[in-house]
């Protein structure tokens, strides 16, 4: 999140940086797509992409949704782009360490999140664990559509 009193530049640049570490490690032959925030400063972003030159990463503006459908695996903070990557695509990880200052703002959504993510990771080496999971192949028992209760309204989209 980008919203003032929560975005952090120096946790952003901790999480990506994170991030990056583990896709080049655990995802060397697959395309690295970042879908920055439409409010987010480029250079935040294109200033940790300069320490990964071997990776396959581009930034798109398409859709989260769209995205979500076709990725091998969703890496995710805390965002509304979750529950479009949630709802299109089960191997998703929520990576967030929740610090005093997301909790001090925004402990309600912070908790939601908690509930309802199948893979939370608060460090790397869990964010490398469930990914690793997701290769794999173990699958996970999910539902978004079961977890907000809204079955009969959801079911038929997310099929």
């Amino acid at each position: 999140s980008i919203v003032p009193g929560l975005f952090n530049p120096d946790e952003f640049h901790a999480w990506l940086t994170q991030t990056m570490e583990i896709a080049a490690e655990l995802l060397p032959d697959h395309a690295i797509v970042l879908k920055p925030h439409p409010m987010l400063k480029l250079e935040r972003i294109q200033a940790v992409l300069k320490h990964f030159p071997g990776t396959d990463a581009v930034l798109s503006n398409l859709h989260t949704g769209i995205l979500a459908q076709n990725a091998d695996v969703v890496i995710s903070h805390h965002t509304s782009a979750l529950l479009d990557a949630l709802a299109m695509n089960p191997k998703t990880v929520l990576f967030m360490q929740f610090t005093e200052h997301w909790m001090a703002k925004d402990p309600t959504i912070c908790t939601m999140f908690k509930n309802i993510v199948p893979r939370l990771a608060t460090t790397k080496a869990e964010l490398a664990d469930h990914v690793r999971r997701i290769l794999r192949g173990e699958p996970t028992e999910y539902s978004l559509a079961e977890i907000l209760k809204h079955r009969e309204n959801l079911e038929p989209l997310l099929r």
